[in-house]
């Protein structure tokens, strides 16, 4: 229960802040913008789809097979996460050259 309240919100804060830097993020108040946006969905994502690959293990997997198995997911994961907060980026982006433009 520790994990699932206090260890995965920092673990997605510090994963949605440090994707904001890399993306270009140079204030405060851009990282902020980019935090409050991704970290609920990022949040509930991983908390439905780590358990479900836990469940999945337990029942289906030998336990021989439990670190590539959680590897896969990990790496499905994180790729998913960097499409979605990208596309976010992207589109703000494009949003924000819009409202510039007119």
């Amino acid at each position: 229960m520790l994990r699932n309240t206090q260890v995965v919100p920092l673990q997605v804060f510090v994963l949605v802040t440090v994707q904001a830097i890399v993306r270009g993020a140079k204030t405060l108040e851009e990282v902020k913008a980019a935090v409050k946006a991704a970290f609920l969905p990022v949040y509930k994502f991983g908390s439905v789809s780590s358990p479900l690959a836990m469940l999945f293990a337990q029942n289906f997997l030998p336990p021989e097979l439990w670190v590539p198995w959680f590897n896969i997911v990990a790496f499905a994961l994180g790729t998913t996460f960097n499409v979605i907060s990208k596309r976010k980026a992207m589109k703000a982006v494009a949003e924000k050259k819009e409202k510039k433009d007119t």
